[in-house]
């Protein structure tokens, strides 16, 4: 359905408030931001902030929405690359997993911290998987299992929940270390476990 003119304007505005807020919050901290703050700085009214969000919280709430959707937007960019069109299935989900470590680092720790910290008062996020970033693995496991390049040692779901806890692991330790050192210099551990997945790979009992 195509939108009118008046609801892109409206989109436009509350992406303005909401790059405002996650900008003050990441480097004030969430309750050194008023509201105030947040319309002065993204140069709209009060009114047009509560048209959009009920309360501060609810910027994190559309913090959800947003990760989601830079799932798509993240892997797009990837796959014009030329290093990714040259890579295999493997290759292809270890470079989107680091990427998505990467994108979470530039929300900042205080932001990262906050977005968990909803997720954990609200559960059923955290089982939901119909989040693109799922999409984006299973089809990559498919096309892996396809290229015969994956361990029989896990499914396809293993893998995806594996995945998933190690992306979240990895930023909630740089969030509670605040930011304490990059979050790059934990990409050895995303390459190491695609190295795992290999089916051609070691177990730990034949290295030893």
């Amino acid at each position: 359905m195509k939108t009118t003119y008046r609801q892109q304007m409206a989109q436009k505005t509350k992406r303005r408030i909401y790059r405002a807020a996650i900008k003050l919050i990441s480097k004030r901290g969430f309750d050194n931001v008023s509201v105030s703050d947040i319309v002065e700085a993204a140069q709209v009214s009060r009114g047009s902030f509560y048209f959009h969000f009920k309360n501060k919280d609810d910027i994190i709430s559309e913090t959800l929405t947003d990760m989601n959707d830079s799932y798509l937007s993240i892997y797009s960019k990837l796959c014009a690359t030329p290093e990714m069109q040259e890579s295999d299935a493997l290759e292809q989900m270890e470079r989107f997993l680091i990427a998505i470590s990467h994108a979470y680092s530039q929300l900042g720790a205080e932001v990262m911290r906050l977005y968990y910290a909803y997720m954990f008062r609200n559960p059923e996020i955290q089982r939901r998987k119909d989040f693109h970033y799922a999409a984006i693995i299973r089809d990559l496991l498919s096309q892996a299992r396809e290229q015969q390049l994956l361990t029989s040692l896990y499914t396809n779901e293993e893998i995806l929940d594996l995945a998933l806890m190690l992306n979240r692991g990895i930023a909630t330790e740089w969030a509670l270390h605040d930011n304490a050192y990059p979050i790059e210099s934990k990409d050895n551990l995303i390459t190491r476990f695609c190295q795992i997945l290999r089916k051609d790979a070691l177990c730990p009992t034949q290295e030893g």
